[in-house]
């Protein structure tokens, strides 16, 4: 898949009815309340996200949460391509969907192409400063202090933020590279929400020894040219074989 990064709006409103049918009648269990926590849609792309509590691998009497990402490019009035971020190695439960979406995530209007083009700029440049570079000294740079976090095992806070990135790479901070080291397949924007997803083939739980295509997706939501909050689509009961730069 080649990376997607366009900037101008085309039909965004139909293309999300479009989807919205689409994943009802494709991809959500016959009477599963579900609702998209929000959507998104730029261009011909379009991102759904479902907050979709999983049970605990081993204790299924608790839940923790999961936050699944589907894109589609539209191609006329059709869904002519999917990618999702549910894992084969953790089938989705949607017993325990969330039935109403984050009305305070709303896409924000007036938000032209110079503004989204910036918001996608600052994710993109939050991995390579941050992560690429393994420097916790530059998450002021793209963070808020209060950023809100969703991320499995990641707490909320700036602080907490920079802590993970201290602990987790010891070793930095390394050379900024002039572009991010896993390019990313998505960068799609819509108000404050920017999506930024990167490949990270799995191994096959049916096929031994072969990988399937899979994609960790990150959602951030932009207030005053900070990134304020986060959505990983990385699913506990999944852990990735492959970790270490897949989201903050």
């Amino acid at each position: 898949m080649t990376t997607r990064d366009t900037v101008s709006a085309d039909r965004p409103s139909h293309h999300k009815a479009l989807v919205r049918a689409y994943v009802a009648q494709r991809l959500v269990p016959p009477g599963c309340a579900a609702a998209p926590e929000f959507v998104v849609a730029e261009g011909d792309l379009v991102t759904v996200c479902h907050h979709l509590p999983q049970p605990r691998p081993g204790r299924p009497e608790e839940l923790f949460d999961y936050y699944q990402f589907d894109a589609f490019r539209i191609s006329g009035d059709a869904v002519v391509q999917h990618w999702t971020g549910a894992s084969r190695a953790a089938p989705t439960v949607w017993a325990h969907a969330t039935g109403r979406p984050r009305e305070d995530v709303e896409v924000a209007a007036g938000v032209g192409g110079t503004e989204l083009a910036r918001n996608k700029r600052l994710v993109v440049d939050s991995f390579r400063y941050v992560f690429d570079a393994e420097d916790a000294d530059a998450v002021p740079r793209f963070f808020a202090a209060d950023y809100r976090q969703h991320m499995p095992g990641v707490p909320s806070g700036r602080a907490a933020l920079e802590h993970f990135v201290r602990t987790g790479f010891p070793d930095g901070p390394k050379p900024v590279p002039d572009t991010p080291l896993t390019p990313p397949a998505v960068v799609m924007a819509e108000g404050r929400l920017v999506i930024y997803a990167v490949p990270r083939p799995q191994p096959d739980p049916e096929r031994p020894g072969q990988e399937y295509p899979y994609l960790v997706f990150n959602c951030f939501r932009v207030e005053n040219g900070l990134l304020a909050e986060h959505w990983s689509g990385l699913n506990e009961a999944a852990p990735l074989r492959m970790p270490g730069r897949d989201g903050p």
